[in-house]
């Protein structure tokens, strides 16, 4: 199984007055490529186990780079001399589905992507996407959407009450 996954418009922080980009295009990006094995005890359920996992996580601008591949990672590399614009982790993935169509002109979709890397620091990196859709009269289609990430090594500064930055 593979995927890739970047944006291709800036991402900005709202939350000061000047805008500062904290996003572009690839920056961040995530290649992964897994062998496992997928099971599908229905038609609605679907659950993919691999234990043989990679992800590359790419950053092409440098002011951004440690904030995707993790400050204490990125510092460390520094320290020797090395500057690079990919991580690559070696670990788990677990992938779950529900496609749900059963009621007539009705559709619900949810994925959950979890990875978590073989490393003396292990984390886990959460991908969940859901949908809802209804079409009416067979011209007009409604749909509702989410997508909630969670990265761990992806920090944001926390803001105090006047908008300093609390370490």
């Amino acid at each position: 199984l593979g995927s890739f996954k970047t944006q291709y418009a800036f991402g900005y922080d709202y939350s000061q007055d000047e805008l500062s980009p904290i996003s572009q295009f690839m920056t961040p990006s995530y290649t992964d490529l897994s062998v496992g094995i997928d099971w599908k005890p229905n038609s609605i359920f679907t659950i993919y186990v691999s234990p043989i996992a990679g992800r590359i996580t790419t950053a092409t601008n440098a002011d951004l780079r440690a904030k995707y591949f993790g400050a204490d990672y990125y510092n460390k590399l520094l320290e020797k001399g090395i500057s690079r614009n990919y991580q690559a982790e070696f670990g788990a993935s677990l992938k779950a589905g529900v496609n749900y169509d059963k009621i007539e002109n009705l559709k619900i979709i949810s994925t959950v992507t979890v990875f978590t890397p073989y490393s003396a620091k292990p984390h886990v990196d959460l991908d969940w996407d859901a949908s809802i859709s209804y079409q009416f009269l067979k011209v007009l289609n409604v749909s509702l959407g989410t997508q909630l990430k969670y990265y761990d090594p992806v920090m944001f500064d926390k803001l105090d009450e006047t908008g300093n930055v609390i370490v």
